[in-house]
């Protein structure tokens, strides 16, 4: 800011010398008026202002006055320091994250299921009860005894009778009634007979009626396959060949129908063959007249035993089976 108290100020330009009527005293020059130094110092003041407020202001303090305010030049501000140029880092290179698969799940095994071991299963043999045998000579009645009763189950009987004459065999119950005509035959005999398979009765008496001398023995059912009446695993199959001699019991399993040739070369009179499943089954139902005689017949699924009687005039007819 200019200093107008301490700088020279340059005379007036000389006016030409005009006569006036009455010329003014000469007196103080008008900036050396106390107005004019007012006027200054506002002047100065409202230039500090619009320095301060900005060139606008300035330009309107001046307008007013009508005077030519100096300014002080603007002062050149420094250019702004220039600064480094941002260091270009090179861009990262984005690369595919990991594709994170789950790791499968451990297969989970059930634990071995530890069972006990069964027990061992205990099975108590199952005794047959003893074969009854009666022997005797003549007629006669055998009455049994409790222990003999319980072995007088389905089954089978061997007879033998050495007489002349008839050979009767006869069942009786407790009450004394006749439950099984069992044999009635004329002279000697041996041969095998099945016995109460198709009845539930219980024997208390065995009535004899004989001329020479018997034997009757009851086998139980249990006894079979231990006994030379048993054909075989194999049972009643095709190929089959049986050879017997009068009356005679056959054990074995028929696993299907099968066709049986039967043949007799002596048989003079009845001829019976019957299939026990455990019903009986009547197959052969025949009188032979002793020149032979020959048929066939299918035995039936399931059979378990067969039952053979033929008889010539010694009751000792020759048959033979066979399975086709």
């Amino acid at each position: 800011m200019t200093d107008f108290s301490d700088t020279p100020t340059p005379p007036p330009p000389s006016s030409p010398a005009v006569e006036t009527a009455d010329a003014p005293e000469p007196g103080k020059v008008w900036w050396k008026k106390p107005w004019a130094i007012v006027a200054a110092v506002v002047v100065v003041l409202v230039i500090i202002a619009g320095i301060a407020g900005g060139g606008s202001d300035t330009e309107e303090a001046a307008g007013t006055t009508g005077a030519p305010v100096e300014t002080e030049a603007p002062v050149a501000s420094e250019a702004p320091a220039a600064t480094e140029a941002p260091v270009v880092t090179e861009v990262p290179v984005v690369t595919e994250a990991p594709v994170v698969t789950e790791a499968p799940a451990p297969e989970t095994t059930e634990a071995p299921t530890t069972t006990e071991a069964p027990a061992p299963t205990t099975t108590t043999a199952v005794i047959p009860p003893d074969p009854v045998v009666l022997a005797g000579s003549g007629t006669q009645v055998v009455t049994l005894d409790d222990d003999s009763r319980e072995s007088f189950v389905a089954g089978w009987v061997d007879i033998t009778h050495n007489g002349s004459s008839n050979f009767i065999v006869t069942l009786l119950d407790a009450s004394g009634e006749r439950v099984d005509g069992l044999m009635n035959e004329i002279g000697p005999y041996e041969g095998s007979k099945p016995w109460n398979l198709s009845e539930e009765y219980v024997i208390k008496f065995v009535e004899v009626d004989a001329d020479g001398d018997w034997t009757i023995e009851f086998f139980p059912l249990e006894f079979a396959i231990a006994s030379d009446k048993y054909i075989g695993d194999s049972g009643f199959t095709s190929g089959l060949e049986l050879t017997g001699e009068g009356d005679d019991v056959l054990f074995g399993i028929a696993p299907g129908a099968v066709v049986m040739d039967f043949v007799c070369t002596d048989c003079d009179s009845n001829i019976f063959v019957n299939a026990w499943a455990p019903r009986r089954d009547n197959l052969v139902n025949e009188i032979g007249d002793g020149t032979g005689f020959q048929t066939s017949v299918v035995i039936p699924e399931g059979t378990l035993m067969l039952e053979v009687a033929v008889h010539d005039k010694n009751a000792r007819g020759t048959w033979t089976i066979s399975l086709q």
